[in-house]
């Protein structure tokens, strides 16, 4: 009988023959089992590997020129989904260029070791990358804010708030740029404090912006990733009232994606009601998330 960990040694073998073959240059690895780090390392060579991980690097890594790592949450998201998540982070960082074909190793839900190859292209994989090349990617292409508020929404969906769902937008965008289409609801909660306590790579920051997420409206944030507004009411639908509105939105969503159409800003919505994240820009759903 062929065990977990002997399946493992023989498919990162053959990822990195693949890897020869397609003359990929890195390898995207999702696994916290130390035996296939191990493995992935010794098969090395002078491939490079993101890795993906859920916190801090682990003794088995060391964070050089091959050896990167993207942290996404683990709690809630299965690896397909964690894939996806540092796939598009990886993109935006710069780790992966836009039309570099890469080999994953993941496994599937509920697996410990790796079990799983798949073979991934920016461009031809995910939908809004099409448009653009790599000299005309967008700001968003380009921002380690909004790898960072994606973090904190994915923790959000997954956590929730006193074991309760949360159903929230986050919206990125400069103040100028979107100041006829927010409404303050409340008094500002963010108002009076300094640029430290509202900054997202604050550590703490996540149990501020859950508190936030408690009040109706979207929680607004500039490009240098200060909280701006929370409590934020979105008025889109006077904009453009001729746009029609994809069916099967809720509220959140349509006025999520609105502001998009109406605005450079980028949103990310939460469903209170099933967890899932969705990124919108320019008017377009860039990536939806499932919670498992």
């Amino acid at each position: 009988m062929v065990t977990e960990a002997r399946e493992s040694a023989i498919l990162i073998e053959k990822a990195f023959d693949v890897a020869n073959a397609l003359e990929c240059q890195s390898i995207l690895v999702c696994s916290y089992n130390k035996s296939d780090i191990k493995r992935v390392r010794k098969e090395l060579g002078a491939k490079r590997v993101i890795w993906i991980m859920d916190s801090a690097p682990i003794d088995e890594i060391e964070v050089d020129d091959k050896n990167l790592i993207v942290t996404v949450p683990s709690s809630g998201l299965d690896r397909m989904s964690q894939l996806r998540v540092a796939f598009l982070q990886s993109v935006i960082l710069g780790h992966i260029k836009l039309e570099e074909t890469i080999v994953c190793l993941t496994g599937m839900a509920g697996s410990s070791h790796i079990d799983n190859l798949l073979i991934t292209n920016a461009k031809r994989d995910f939908p809004w990358f099409k448009q653009y090349d790599e000299d005309n990617l967008p700001a968003l292409g380009k921002s380690k804010v909004f790898v960072k508020l994606l973090d904190i929404a994915l923790h959000l969906a997954i956590e929730g708030r006193e074991g309760k769902p949360i159903g929230t937008i986050l919206v990125l965008g400069s103040k100028n740029e979107l100041k006829d289409c927010l409404k303050q609801l409340i008094l500002n909660p963010c108002q009076g404090h300094g640029e430290k306590e509202r900054n997202i790579f604050t550590p703490g920051i996540l149990e501020s912006v859950r508190e936030f997420s408690a009040m109706d409206g979207a929680i607004v944030f500039n490009r240098k990733g200060l909280i701006q507004s929370a409590g934020t009411y979105l008025n889109t639908t006077s904009s453009n009232p001729s746009h029609k509105m994809p069916s099967g939105l809720g509220a959140r969503h349509q006025a999520a994606l609105a502001l998009t159409i109406h605005t450079n800003a980028v949103t990310i919505a939460i469903s209170e009601s099933s967890g899932k994240v969705t990124v919108y820009y320019q008017g377009k759903d860039i990536i939806t998330l499932d919670k498992m």
